[in-house]
């Protein structure tokens, strides 16, 4: 039996907070910790190299662009990016780290796409997109969230195949 968490959604954020979880923008100075979240070894397509402190330093300085963190008591325990192009808003590089034992993958990943999403919906965007591995954290949080596998195709990965969706979702 799931026990119903009481009291509203803002009592519930509010509790969250003061317990130090929840999610912000990401900063300049998170760079570093996000390119070590985002490394190998991740669910990732040979062809996606993992971003750079750099290449995450330039996202976060582009009026286009950004990055979410999930954090857990000062510590970032997930992630996702974000850019728009036109009318699209394209969600990437969705992360958890498993290796925390504070957090529940699913949820997490959850979380992150929906205050994404709310993004997306704030700049007028009609359609999302993302693309992630069958199998993945990323293609699980995708999927529940409502998205639309549009296209997918085998990539090389490792020594072996693996299947890359392509998901749309209409705002």
């Amino acid at each position: 039996m799931v026990k119903q968490a009481s009291g509203s959604i803002e009592q519930r954020g509010l509790h969250a907070a003061a317990l130090g979880i929840g999610i912000r923008a990401a900063a300049a100075a998170d760079a570093a910790t996000l390119a070590r979240l985002l490394a190998p070894p991740r669910e990732r397509s040979a062809r996606a190299l993992p971003p750079t402190a750099v290449d995450i330093e330039l996202l976060l300085q582009s009026e286009s662009g950004g990055m979410l963190v999930f954090e857990v008591v000062g510590t970032i325990a997930g992630a996702i990016g974000y850019t728009l192009d036109g009318d699209a808003f394209r969600l990437f590089n969705l992360c958890v780290d498993d290796a925390s034992p504070r957090v529940a993958v699913e949820s997490v990943a959850g979380q992150l796409v929906a205050a994404a999403e709310e993004i997306g919906r704030k700049t007028g965007a009609s359609l999302i997109t993302a693309q992630a591995g069958r199998g993945t954290t990323e293609f699980d949080a995708f999927a529940a969230a409502g998205y639309v596998v549009d296209y997918e195709e085998m990539e090389p990965a490792g020594e072996g195949l693996v299947a890359v969706a392509d998901f749309i979702k209409l705002l």
